[in-house]
């Protein structure tokens, strides 16, 4: 988990926001595949992954809410755009992930 420059789809500025690394460590590039995180719960896409406020591994996490993977809406970033670490999410969160 990681804070990341995330631009608004218009390109009319950008937003610091939690997000969840999804590229794997070893893939070629220098890209990370990012998935954002939104602490808003309205959020209601399939593909989506809600952590509620009484999940057992929030606070592992490093989200200071509770929060909603957007697991189908993906986004390639150089790594310079990182701006910082949050946590982890729980071997049982990235199985849903992955999922």
């Amino acid at each position: 988990m990681v804070l990341a420059v995330d631009p608004f789809t218009d390109l009319s500025g950008v937003k610091r926001r939690p997000a969840l690394v999804v590229s794997s460590s070893d893939r070629e590039g220098k890209d990370c595949i990012l998935a954002f995180i939104t602490s808003q719960p309205d959020t209601t896409d399939p593909t989506d992954l809600p952590i509620p406020s009484d999940h057992s591994d929030l606070r592992s996490t490093g989200l200071r809410a509770p929060s909603v993977v957007g697991c189908g809406k993906l986004m390639t970033i150089h790594p310079t755009l990182l701006t910082g670490r949050l946590g982890e999410l729980s071997t049982s969160l990235m199985v849903q992930v992955d999922t």
